[in-house]
């Protein structure tokens, strides 16, 4: 997995004002892909009935992750994130932390500090391709509505209405 290296002065990191749509989400995983990428290093753990996730993301990254088809536990071992979502938000979590993440969440992530992040998933799959194919929902991005929510984010971002936590 890749994120992308932004760093601030001050720690200081651009959020969403008011509500996260998805789309927003989405757009700014579009116009990210368009910068260099980092590495975020990722192991994959097997046990009976279990696949553990772990990936590693330096400080001062952002980091989209895929869309969830399941509900599982998140578990951060390590690290200091503000992480958005159309369910709920911005939030900002320190480590240690535990918790539920629904079907249906795509999370977009700006790491503090280096992170270590887990995720739990019930099933028997051991190959990683069909894993994906079982755990993530393959949602194909309209370019024509990309390039609208980008609009929309850039104009928020020229008119000062984007928020800085």
């Amino acid at each position: 997995m890749t994120g992308t290296a932004l760093t601030y002065r001050n720690d200081t990191v651009v959020g969403f004002p008011g509500e996260v749509r998805q789309a927003d989400i989405y757009a700014v995983q579009a116009m990210l892909s368009e910068v260099p990428q980092v590495e975020c290093p990722v192991r994959h753990l097997f046990s009976k009935g279990i696949y553990t996730r772990e990936i590693y993301m330096p400080a001062d990254t952002f980091v989209i992750g895929k869309l969830h088809a399941t509900e599982h536990p998140n578990i951060m071992l390590k690290g200091e994130v503000t992480v958005w979502t159309a369910q709920d938000g911005a939030q900002r979590i320190k480590a240690p932390c535990v918790w539920i993440s629904g079907a249906g969440v795509k999370k977009m992530l700006y790491t503090h500090s280096d992170t270590v992040w887990l995720t739990v998933h019930a099933t028997d799959e051991t190959d990683l391709e069909r894993l994906e194919a079982e755990l993530i929902i393959d949602q194909p991005i309209d370019a024509d509505f990309v390039e609208v929510a980008r609009q929309g984010i850039l104009g928020q971002i020229s008119s000062g209405g984007m928020q800085i936590d």
